[in-house]
């Protein structure tokens, strides 16, 4: 591995054990972002692999439960001909393929999505401070930034660690960043990453952020929302993370 000419040689030890950490998990997106434009692909029940996809899939995704709650469906994780129709449409206006009625994790990804956007709830569990708190909801896979009480980032979805690899929670601050990080290691760019916790950092996910099981550790963030986070706190910023990941 090597250092970019940003960084301090002070730091190869952080450096070594973030490419070790976060980096795999870019390297295991790259086939996804070379699938196709976001979001990624939804995946195609097993057992039609390398057939072509029937009109509405009769078989329930691993997500069929929360998708009917999500449609207001009735909610019994059996997929029928009205709950495949439901499930269709609203992929073909997501734009998600295929868009054979299937509730696998791009298409649920997407929902949490539209839950995400939303301002977080007066009953978070973040320090009110008179500073700036970068505020990490592990149970609800989101981000935002509080002051006083105030939102002044909205909520974003984030991917964390997955299992064995799980996101260190607690107070913690920004501790260094580096906007154009890259892992020679892996060959992975890690963009807009602000370390908080050792070789735990918050940066760009080229990949989707709802593709199980989870990154290695570092808080993913699509590369949008991980440029206004970057350009919204600055180093020594506070980061208070919370929750538990729910299961993939």
């Amino acid at each position: 591995m090597t250092l970019s000419k940003a960084a301090a040689p002070g730091r190869l030890f952080r450096t070594a054990v973030v490419g070790v950490l976060c980096a795999a998990a870019l390297a295991a997106s790259s086939t996804a972002v070379a699938a196709g434009p976001v979001p990624d692909k939804e995946q195609s029940p097993p057992f039609q692999s390398g057939k072509r996809a029937p009109f509405c899939t009769t078989y329930a995704g691993p997500h069929q439960k929360a998708m009917e709650k999500h449609l207001r469906l009735k909610v019994d994780g059996k997929q029928s001909p009205g709950d495949c129709r439901a499930l269709q449409r609203y992929q073909q206006r997501r734009k998600i393929r295929p868009d054979i009625g299937y509730a696998g994790p791009v298409t649920y990804g997407t929902a949490l999505l539209e839950q995400a956007h939303r301002r977080a709830d007066p009953g978070n569990k973040c320090p009110n401070s008179r500073v700036k708190v970068i505020c990490v909801d592990l149970s609800r896979q989101l981000l935002w930034v509080e002051r006083g009480g105030k939102v002044t980032f909205a909520a974003r979805p984030v991917r964390s660690g997955a299992k064995g690899y799980r996101t260190r929670t607690g107070r913690f601050q920004i501790s260094w960043r580096n906007k154009n990080h890259y892992s020679t290691l892996y060959k992975s760019p890690m963009p807009y990453a602000q370390f908080f916790s050792g070789g735990q950092a918050f940066h760009a996910h080229l990949g989707s952020v709802y593709v199980p099981p989870g990154s290695h550790g570092c808080v993913n963030m699509r590369p949008a929302d991980a440029k206004s986070l970057w350009n919204h706190v600055t180093t020594g910023t506070s980061v208070y993370i919370f929750g538990r990941k729910p299961r993939s």
